[in-house]
């Protein structure tokens, strides 16, 4: 008979930090930061140091997603064919800048973010780029928190 896995720390880590963004969220009365809990979840990794790496690559792909997107949003485009094709354009051109500074690894993930704002429909283009950026880091900064402070060798301590 098998056995379930254990729930392990990568597991509890990550859902410390979703909660913690959650909470940030809720005592700054703010939307729930759901760009926070998945930077949370992306960068929550087994160590300090292979989080730091995530975290690096997060960052990266974020700024590269967030300034493609503000430039596609700026274009003022009537028609909806014209729109899909510069939207496809612009995820084109956010992968190839990841892959032409070396790092493929964030091109993906850059697409993603990219997407998640350009095809967002609101008014003021910078400040929601600018708010989502900055709940991503935001998001990052929990997530290392939380791994500095749960270290696997700190739990086994307490046991």
């Amino acid at each position: 008979m098998h056995r379930p896995p254990v729930i392990g720390m990568r597991i509890i880590k990550t859902s410390l930090s979703v909660v913690l963004c959650l909470l940030l969220g809720l005592w700054l009365n703010q939307p729930p930061p759901i760009f926070a809990c998945m930077a949370a979840v992306i960068v929550t990794r087994e160590s300090f140091e292979l989080s730091m790496k995530q975290a690096i690559a997060r960052v990266l792909a974020t700024v590269v997603g967030c300034l493609f997107a503000l430039v596609v949003m700026h274009f003022p485009i009537g028609n909806d064919y014209l729109h899909i094709l510069v939207t496809g354009l612009g995820c084109a051109l956010t992968i190839y800048f990841c892959v032409l500074i070396k790092h493929p690894d964030a091109a993906a993930l850059s697409a993603i973010i990219y997407l998640s704002l350009a095809l967002t429909h609101i008014d003021d283009k910078f400040v929601f780029t600018a708010t989502r950026f900055i709940e991503t880091v935001i998001g990052i900064i929990i997530a290392i928190t939380v791994n500095v402070l749960l270290k696997k060798k700190r739990i086994e301590e307490i046991q």
